[in-house]
């Protein structure tokens, strides 16, 4: 390929610096194109920090959403995997805790929707079951870490902090 091409490619592809296009695999791809779906995520708004709680339990859920206020970020919080999913489309996450045991799907399988949809999002999985092959999974597929339940906030706050650096 010639020098020239290569300038001409480098210049599309620094035009939508914005915009992560997802790939799927060759299998999800066969059967979304007659659909002709394809999933785009703004990374315009990334520097304000977002981070999701997705939790059933309201009180655990507005606890650790209203210590991530405190520390100054904007916090989120869905309590069904439904309401996560949406979220997820509309923004990007900077973190995201994750309990493993939801209504109509477990943890595991949001994350692997989540990862779909915002490959960049640190996902951490909380819990307060034993759910070993669940987390040990998730770990494999790319979520940064399993906290157990009941957790100290200094472990929250270490996080949210780590990941915003």
């Amino acid at each position: 390929m010639s020098e020239n091409n290569w300038d001409k490619k480098s210049k599309l592809i620094s035009l939508h610096e914005t915009e992560l296009l997802l790939h799927v695999s060759a299998a999800q791809q066969k059967s979304e194109a007659k659909n002709k779906v394809t999933h785009k995520i703004n990374y315009s708004d990334k520097g304000s920090h977002r981070v999701l709680v997705i939790d059933d339990d309201d009180e655990v859920r507005r606890v650790i959403t209203r210590t991530i206020l405190w520390l100054g970020f904007i916090a989120d919080e869905a309590s069904t995997p439904v309401k996560a999913l949406e979220m997820v489309e509309k923004r990007f996450y900077d973190v995201i805790f994750l309990d493993v045991i939801l209504p109509t799907m477990n943890g595991l399988q949001l994350y692997k929707k989540i990862r779909y949809k915002s490959p960049l999002s640190n996902v951490y999985f909380m819990t307060a079951f034993s759910v070993d092959e669940i987390i040990r999974e998730g770990l494999l597929l790319g979520a940064k870490a399993y906290i157990p339940k009941p957790f100290d906030l200094d472990t929250i706050i270490k996080i949210v902090r780590t990941e915003t650096e």
